[in-house]
């Protein structure tokens, strides 16, 4: 059951906080040297750190969506809080946790779980976030793309770019004739588009790259 899962990762994977690069990024941004940020995350670092121009291609698991009735005013930490009082005596451990807050939990563990459901129709609830086989909205990748004819260059950094949903602003890009950097470990699939390619984790060179205010 999802949320019986989600609900016991959610106190860990809430508590992560922005490291170095999702920083730097917001400072880039402060200098107005970032023109808009794209993340495929769901984790709201970037946010954290205090970007504010940005978009969340595959959503934010800090919010809640009804699949039913589209009722989205409901934030994850307050369904933390339904979750526990429509479940006071239910608890469960785990040791791992995915990058979602999802975690393994036997049926055992699971026993009576009452899962949440919408507080306006009753209806099925999840993270606002696209999961694997979804499609990203189709008004979200017009405004990115949108954002990226207004760009002058594309940064990619930490992603292998296998998806569609960020590969295909490589392929705008390219067709726009940007110069495209990436910053990644190992291959990536953008790889033949880019004028510059360096293969590194990205806290180990942003720090060092300086921009102008």
């Amino acid at each position: 059951m999802y949320w019986a899962r989600n609900y016991i990762g959610w106190p860990t994977f809430s508590s992560f906080q922005p490291n170095e690069t999702h920083k730097i990024f917001a400072a880039w941004e402060v200098k107005r040297k970032v023109f808009w940020h794209v993340t495929q995350n769901v984790d709201s670092l970037l946010t954290k750190a205090g970007c504010e121009l940005l978009s969340e291609l595959h959503g934010c698991s800090a919010r809640v969506v009804c699949v039913d009735c589209g009722y989205k005013s409901l934030t994850r930490e307050e369904l933390q809080e339904i979750i526990l009082k429509q479940n006071p005596n239910w608890t469960a451990q785990s040791n791992t946790i995915n990058p979602d807050a999802d975690v393994h939990l036997t049926e055992e563990q699971l026993g009576d779980f009452q899962p949440p459901r919408c507080p306006r129709c009753s209806g099925r609830i999840k993270p606002d976030v696209t999961f694997f086989g979804d499609n990203v909205d189709r008004r979200l990748v017009d405004f990115l793309k949108e954002q990226l004819s207004k760009s002058d260059s594309v940064l990619v950094a930490g992603s292998s770019l296998e998806v569609m949903s960020s590969y295909r602003f490589i392929l705008a890009a390219q067709q726009l004739k940007m110069p495209i950097a990436i910053i990644n470990i190992g291959r990536t699939r953008g790889d033949h588009a880019a004028q510059l390619k360096i293969s590194t984790r990205c806290g180990l060179i942003l720090p060092h790259i300086e921009i102008n205010s």
